[in-house]
C-alpha cells in the first residue's frame, strides 16, 4: 500500500513501537528523549528518516524477507554497529534477519531503505547485468561519491515530499517514478561500494553479544555479570570488552541500564498502586521503590515519572 506520514516523538517507548523491525533501545545519558520519524510506502521500496536529539543504544532484530540498507543523512551524524563505526558517506548492507547492536554518541540523523531480497536480485540483473543479494553477514561499504550523492538526494527527496506534501505520494505515478528512482540509485551504490575490512576483535565481540539478549532472558530479570558470564561461556575480562567494544560502556552500566528500562516500562502499565510497584521494583533486584528512584536519577539525571507522581 502507497502511504507516507511523519510524527515526532518524546517517548522513547512510542518511538520504539513505531519503527519497523524489532527494536530495543536504550537511553545512555540523561536527557528528554525526542525524535522524528518519517517513513514512505513505495510500490517496492520502504523508506524511514530518523533524527534523534540524544545518543541511545538499540539491539535491533530485522525481519528475514528484508533486504536492508542503514546509512547516516547528515555530515555530523555517526552510526556505531557492533562496534563498526559507519560515518557519513558509508552504508551497511545488512544480512537477512540480521541480530545486532547500534548506537549513537551524540543526536544522529539516519536513513534506512527495504525491499525484497528477490526484487533486489531482479533489479540487479536488469540493471547491472550481476546478482545483488544480502551478504551472510552485515558489510560496511563505503559509497563512491558520485553514488553516495544520488542516493541521498533521493532519499532526501522522499522525506521532503513525506513531511511536506504527503498527499503527493499517495498519486500512483508519482510514487512509481520516486521507486524507480530509489532502486536504480541503490543498487548501483551498492554495486559500486568498497567493503570496509572488519577487524577480528568487532568479529569475535559480535559472536559473543549476538547470545546476549536471549542469555538476559534467561538470567531473568536480576541478571549479574558473573551469571550473564556463564550462559555466555565467556570469561568475565572478554565480555567486560565486548561490552567496551561494541555498547560503549562497561558491563555493569550495561546491564543497570536495561534493568532501569525494564522497571520503567513496566511500571508504566502497572498502576499507581505502591504494592505493584514494590513487586516490580523487587523482582528486577532494587530493594525498592526508593533504591529503584535513587539508581535511576543517578542514570538519568531525574526520578522516573511514576514515582515523582507518589511525592
Amino acid at each position: 500500500m502507497l502511504g507516507s506520514g511523519s510524527c515526532v516523538f518524546t517517548d522513547i517507548d512510542h518511538y520504539e513501537a513505531a519503527l519497523p523491525a524489532d527494536v530495543n533501545l536504550l537511553p545512555t545519558i540523561p536527557s528528554h528523549f525526542r525524535s522524528r520519524l518519517t517513513w514512505v510506502e513505495l510500490p517496492h521500496l520502504h523508506v524511514l528518516h530518523g533524527r534523534e536529539a540524544s545518543p541511545r543504544l538499540a539491539f535491533v532484530k530485522l525481519p528475514v524477507l528484508s533486504a536492508t540498507v542503514i546509512f547516516p543523512t547528515h555530515r555530523t551524524s555517526s552510526l556505531i554497529c557492533d562496534g563498526m563505526r559507519l560515518e557519513f558517506g558509508d552504508a551497511i548492507f545488512h544480512s537477512r534477519g540480521e541480530h545486532f547492536y547500534q548506537r549513537t554518541a551524540a543526536d544522529c540523523s539516519w536513513g534506512a531503505i527495504c525491499l525484497a531480497p528477490e526484487s533486489l536480485r531482479i533489479y540487479g540483473r536488469i540493471l547491472t547485468d550481476e546478482e545483488v543479494a544480502p551478504p551472510a553477514f552485515g558489510q560496511i561499504l563505503r559509497l563512491a561519491p558520485g553514488d553516495r550523492r544520488r542516493l541521498l538526494q533521493l532519499h532526501a527527496q522522499a522525506r521532503r515530499i513525506a513531511e511536506a506534501e504527503p498527499d503527493t505520494l499517495a498519486h500512483p505515478e508519482v510514487a512509481r517514478a520516486l521507486d524507480q528512482d530509489l532502486i536504480w540509485a541503490l543498487v548501483i551504490a551498492l554495486r559500486n561500494g568498497r567493503p570496509t575490512a572488519e577487524p577480528e576483535e568487532s568479529r569475535c565481540c559480535r559472536a559473543i553479544l549476538n547470545e546476549l539478549e536471549e542469555a538476559l532472558i534467561g538470567c531473568a530479570d536480576r541478571a549479574r555479570l558473573p551469571e550473564v558470564c556463564r550462559a555466555l561461556g565467556v570469561s568475565a575480562r572478554t565480555f567486560r570488552a565486548c561490552c567496551s567494544r561494541v555498547l560503549g560502556m562497561s558491563a555493569g552500566r550495561f546491564l543497570l541500564l536495561r534493568r532501569l528500562r525494564h522497571v520503567s516500562r513496566a511500571l508504566r502499565h502497572a498502576g499507581p498502586e505502591p504494592k505493584a510497584i514494590a513487586e516490580i521494583t523487587s523482582r528486577h533486584g532494587f530493594s525498592g521503590p526508593g533504591h529503584f528512584a535513587a539508581a535511576y536519577r543517578r542514570a538519568f539525571g531525574e526520578v522516573p515519572s511514576q514515582l515523582s507522581l507518589q511525592d
